[in-house]
Parts: structure tokens; C-alpha cells; sequence
């Protein structure tokens, strides 16, 4: 089973274009961590909006053997 989070962040900047960012990653950020991060870009005026989400997902297939040494 290949399990893992998915974190999407998308953005609009001052001059209005959309930005996304994506990771794929072990765990989710905290709430306050992902909410602190992006306040602070829209208080110094970097952007003028945001959103994020992270969401679990399992695919039924096998995880691939790391290969050491390649």
C-alpha cells in the first residue's frame, strides 16, 4: 500500500496571477503552522489571498524498494 499526504497551497498574488504550490509529503503541517506562514505574506503585502489544504491518499499498489547505492 503507497500512503501519503498531499499538501496544495494556492495563492493570489498583488498583480492578480494564481500561484500553486504542491508537496508531497509524510505528514500535513499544523493548521497554525500553514496559517501563520501565509498571514505573514499578506501582511508585508506579498499576496492578497490564499488557501491550502492537505489530504491523506492510499493507493493499493506496493511501495517501490529504495535502491541503495545506484
Amino acid at each position: 500500500m503507497v500512503s501519503f499526504f498531499l499538501y496544495i497551497s494556492v495563492i493570489i498574488t498583488i498583480d492578480g496571477q494564481v500561484k500553486t504550490h504542491t508537496v508531497v509529503a509524510d505528514s500535513c503541517p499544523s493548521t497554525e503552522y500553514v496559517m501563520q506562514s501565509h498571514q505573514a505574506m499578506v501582511d508585508a503585502g506579498e499576496i492578497i489571498d490564499w488557501r491550502a489544504k492537505c489530504t491523506p491518499y492510499e493507493f493499493d499498489m506496493e511501495m517501490p524498494e529504495e535502491k541503495v547505492g545506484v
